[in-house]
């Protein structure tokens, strides 16, 4: 299991490759302690210690049962090989269990990764100026489990 410190060195090492950089925006070690806290976090690692690609999603919307993948991050050398789509997929097969239908999230526009959502069923749902707010439902993916 992922501890905050590992968390919060994934954070530093893939700061630069957000645009604008988290830390620009985000206390790192503030947010590294409110996902560990707060959120589901799926991690994809090798050799028991090298991280390949976070994701981290809030699931606390017991009303909607939406839930808000508030990060993503896969490390350079390991881009293109399917791990974004992994620690998706990871994530849904979660929030199913839980009894979620929906899962949100914001992706700035310009960010090459919105093809990739668009890809994996996420549909734009609302923009502004700088974001795009995107959701899929995934209860179809309960649909596909329950017939195994």
């Amino acid at each position: 299991m992922l501890n905050n410190e590992h968390l919060l060195s994934f954070l530093l090492e893939v700061d630069a490759d957000f645009s604008p950089p988290l830390s620009s925006r985000l206390n790192l070690a503030a947010y590294a302690n409110k996902i560990q806290a707060n959120a589901i976090v799926v991690e994809d690692i090798i050799d028991g210690n090298l991280i390949k690609g976070i994701a981290a999603t809030y699931a606390n919307d017991e009303s909607t049962r939406t839930a808000y993948l508030t990060f993503i991050a896969v490390k350079t050398c390991f881009r293109g090989l399917g791990v974004a789509r992994k620690l998706i997929e990871k994530t849904e097969h979660i929030l199913v269990k839980k009894g979620f239908f929906r899962l949100r999230l914001e992706v700035y526009k310009g960010n090459e990764a919105i093809n990739l959502y668009k890809r994996l069923g996420f549909e734009i749902y609302k923009e502004d100026s700088g974001s795009y707010y995107m959701e899929k439902d995934i209860t179809v993916q309960k649909c596909f489990e329950d017939e195994r």
